[in-house]
């Protein structure tokens, strides 16, 4: 192409709309290698939406997916609010504590939680069907907060521009 990437296959138009899963588009490029006749059987799945993550998370991640004899992993971060304070409203009215914990603690005490981020994936290819969910892979390699941006709205494309000046003075 015009800068000298090597694109062997355009996806569809179908799979290239707001609504297409990413999903849809791993299965239909695993579809397209197979009758190309070629053989791979991991998938390693680097959304765009995640530019902060580092080729030393990547490749730690995909030495933990192998010395976990090849477990499918995600990639998380802790979160910034702990789901022990977090809460629904019902009616408008009635406070109902999203965990069935005590959340009478130390916020320092309380346990540590995770998100998937979006950085990482990697998954056994003859493992990946119509039912997939890549972020129920059951391995965790845990990033750091700051490499973790998934750029889903402006505001997170303004604090990926933050860390990248932090890290690029």
């Amino acid at each position: 192409m015009e800068y000298g990437a090597d694109v062997p296959f355009i996806r569809p138009s179908d799979l290239s709309t707001d609504t297409a899963t990413t999903l849809d588009v791993v299965l239909h490029a695993i579809d397209f290698v197979k009758q190309r006749q070629d053989d791979f059987n991991t998938l390693i799945l680097l959304q765009p939406t995640s530019p902060l993550r580092t080729y030393m998370d990547i490749d730690m991640a995909i030495k933990k997916h192998f010395l976990h004899n090849e477990l499918d992993l995600v990639s998380v971060s802790e979160v910034n609010d702990n789901p022990i304070l977090i809460r629904t409203v019902v009616d408008d009215e009635y406070v109902v504590p999203l965990l069935d914990k005590n959340s009478t603690c130390r916020r320092q005490n309380m346990p540590k939680y995770y998100r998937v981020n979006g950085c990482i994936y990697i998954n056994k290819i003859e493992e990946i069907n119509s039912k997939t969910s890549f972020n129920d892979n059951k391995l965790a390699y845990i990033m750091p907060k700051n490499c973790a941006v998934d750029i889903d709205e402006m505001v997170d494309l303004r604090i990926a521009e933050y860390y990248l000046k932090k890290l690029n003075p």
